[in-house]
């Protein structure tokens, strides 16, 4: 007899804490591993209704079963590292570099002219009251 079917050992277990479940994605369990949340923790945390209405909690096998999803195999709990002691880092954030505008930037003017042997001629002519005048910062 599994352990689940044993009536002495499903009453003994304190379900106050699970959060009784009718459906299960897997999204919610993305969103426990993201958390830190094992497998055993995810076993004790859900529990479900039996066909008597009976809240019972998760079983290893279901949770097994569970993790066959493409999506979810080979997933983990994400680690929550703390450090061992107390940091204080700058609370002072770094102004936010701005770029200058550029100005006098060169203005030319193109020009194509067909000639009669077939060939195009392109004139580029500067602008000299701005020439060589960029800002580059």
């Amino acid at each position: 007899m599994r352990d689940s079917q044993n009536p002495e050992t499903t009453e003994r277990t304190d379900l106050s804490n699970c959060t009784v479940v009718t459906e299960v994605t897997v999204d919610m369990i993305l969103n426990e591993l993201a958390n830190g949340v094992n497998k055993t923790q995810m076993q004790n945390k859900f529990a479900y209704r039996d066909e008597n209405g009976t809240v019972r909690p998760f079983e290893k096998w279901m949770i097994d079963q569970i993790f066959k999803d493409p999506a979810l195999r080979g997933k983990k709990p994400a680690r929550k590292k703390v450090l061992p002691f107390v940091f204080k880092g700058s609370t002072t954030t770094a102004a936010p570099i701005t770029p200058e505008p550029i100005n006098n930037v060169p203005v030319t003017t193109t020009t194509m002219t067909a000639q009669s042997n077939g060939y195009v001629e392109i004139n580029v002519e500067d602008n000299e009251e701005n020439n060589n005048q960029y800002n580059f910062n």
